[in-house]
């Protein structure tokens, strides 16, 4: 059961899934949603960034993966323990799912409406790198500028994609009642999976209890939740519904931020980028003020 709901977490926002070696001590993300230009403009703050593998050095997957992400359209949310955006997967799977099998029609309608959303998504989904500092600790650091445009007719996609998805799970096993039941809620009169309401944004997932028990019951689920619970992000389970959400609907600007390892910074990252001597790193940025300033800007 967990495995299903880590690749419906993967449906639910058209994103590459997994876990990855670059962690960071704390990561406070900003966000506002500009109602007149229709875009959401999140700011991302990494501090104390450090490969989580070996200490002393950085290790050859962990280079990889920061290279990536210094390539370009790429962030994370929440760490990368959950999910992140990576646009160059989403444009991977634009031509890849056209000639994706599928067995029955209800796969096939998932395929469609899979195809539609990322199209619109990566369409209108900017990430910019910014700066590399160290922060007020010394401890190297890093921001990102990410703006997703067009939000009315992104989320209708998402929505159709997330009903093709519990429609094409629940036609797999007939017998199933969990899955049957998933759609039974979904089609209830007014029912929205994805919810943008001024900075509120929620996301309710039919789940049984049985299966929330299964993938978030264990010590390690526990303690995240707990993390989230403590950045000002709800998540709970009631009626056959995992719903998360986190701002609220009269904010002007979010700001949550979010310690998910317990390795502790090491300065194995530093080393590997002064070694190379490649690249800028400022000894003094204020990262909130570029905050504020992207944020308050005038969206593009």
């Amino acid at each position: 059961m967990k495995r299903r709901f880590l690749s419906l977490l993967a449906v639910c926002t058209l994103l590459f899934v997994g876990l990855g070696c670059i962690e960071f001590e704390r990561q406070v993300m900003t966000y506002r949603y500009d109602r007149a230009s229709d875009s959401l403009l999140i700011f991302q703050d990494y501090q104390g960034i450090y490969g989580g593998d070996n200490p002393a050095k950085l290790a050859g997957i962990e280079a990889s993966q920061f290279q990536s992400v210094l390539s370009g359209g790429r962030t994370f949310f929440f760490a990368n323990w959950i999910f992140e955006i990576n646009l160059k997967t989403l444009r991977d799977l634009i031509v890849d799912l056209p000639d994706k099998p599928s067995d029955t029609v209800a796969e096939d309608e998932f395929n469609l409406a899979s195809l539609a959303a990322a199209k619109i998504f990566a369409a209108n989904c900017k990430i910019e790198n910014g700066n590399l500092y160290l922060n007020k600790q010394g401890r190297l650091s890093g921001t990102q500028q990410v703006k997703i445009s067009n939000l009315r007719e992104i989320l209708p996609a998402l929505e159709e994609v997330l009903k093709a998805y519990f429609k094409a799970e629940a036609g797999k096993a007939l017998a199933d009642h969990d899955r049957q039941a998933a759609v039974d809620t979904m089609s209830r009169a007014g029912w929205k999976f994805i919810e943008l309401t001024g900075n509120r944004i929620i996301l309710r997932l039919p789940m049984s209890e049985a299966e929330y028990l299964s993938s978030f019951n264990k010590g390690t689920e526990q303690e995240f939740f707990r993390k989230l619970k403590a950045a000002g992000i709800s998540v709970r389970h009631s009626k056959g519904i995992l719903t998360v959400s986190m701002g609220r609907e009269a904010d002007d600007v979010t700001r949550i931020s979010f310690s998910p390892f317990t390795k502790g910074y090491r300065n194995n990252l530093l080393k590997h980028l002064h070694a190379k001597d490649t690249m800028e790193i400022r000894k003094s940025f204020n990262s909130d003020q570029a905050a504020r300033k992207f944020l308050e800007a005038e969206p593009k």
